[in-house]
């Protein structure tokens, strides 16, 4: 059985915001939705853990921290509640632990956004420490750009010719390292990960769209070691095209040098 998640659930009103564990973006919340929860395990170190939310980022990935704006705080607002939950509950369920509850309410009147709101929590968690902890430093120079769209091309073609086996190779230390973090055979997550890919490649309109590297919208986190890989619509660069129902599979990625070489690494 999966071992208990430390789940991150953030609840906003009046704004949209985007979470972040230790440097390292985990996903967005919006007001017209009220917030989301996110699954930490993955990105938590031993010792200090830092939980921030990004209060009304900017329009992009790249620019999410510097796109200076001034906007009305007025009823803006986020609440956050960090937990250890038993599979299958959620923070606030009987049965649940939490470790920390944090409330925030923009004052009156204008104010500059992006706005971050973040608080620390020491954790022992029983797993990592990570492969992206050790990745080398990164520059997001025109060298690394040119790398990143190769890796990114290297990942559509696997999935463009249908091989599970090259997909599966290119995040290897992904799957693992995810795997470990919920208690999960790793076996077993590759099976289901097959299997729904095989069931996708089975559909006759499948297809993937092309990378597009000026349309890459690149980004360090993890405080320069990892270089997430989305588009300028905050979807993830390597994607399906849509099929008849609109649906379209992503595949988010994020890259650190491990041993000199490029590495999805979450």
């Amino acid at each position: 059985m999966a071992r208990a998640g430390v789940l991150f659930e953030v609840s906003v009103t009046g704004c949209d915001a985007e979470t972040w564990i230790n440097d390292i973006p985990v996903g967005r919340a919006f007001g017209s939705v009220g917030g989301a929860v996110h699954s930490c395990n993955h990105v938590l170190v031993h010792g200090e853990n830092t939980f921030e939310v990004l209060v009304n980022p900017g329009s992009k990935p790249s620019t999410a921290r510097s796109e200076k704006r001034t906007l009305p705080g007025d009823g803006v607002a986020v609440s956050a509640h960090l937990a250890l939950c038993p599979p299958g509950t959620s923070p606030g369920d009987p049965g649940t632990t939490t470790l920390f509850r944090y409330d925030w309410a923009a004052p009156d009147g204008e104010m500059e956004f992006p706005h971050p709101v973040a608080t620390s929590c020491a954790l022992d968690p029983p797993f990592g420490p990570w492969a992206w902890e050790q990745a080398a430093p990164l520059v997001l120079d025109a060298t690394l750009r040119a790398e990143v769209a190769a890796y990114l091309r290297s990942l559509r073609q696997s999935l463009s010719s249908r091989s599970f086996p090259a997909f599966w190779a290119h995040n290897e230390v992904t799957h693992h390292e995810v795997a470990v973090a919920h208690d999960l055979a790793l076996a077993d997550r590759r099976t289901a990960a097959e299997g729904a890919l095989r069931e996708r490649f089975a559909e006759p309109t499948f297809a993937m769209e092309e990378v597009d590297a000026e349309a890459l919208d690149l980004r360090l986190v993890a405080r320069g070691r990892l270089v997430e890989c989305l588009a300028a619509d905050w979807g993830a660069a390597v994607r399906t095209q849509a099929d008849g129902e609109g649906r379209v599979m992503r595949f988010p990625l994020l890259l650190g040098r491990v041993d000199g070489a490029l590495r999805g690494l979450r």
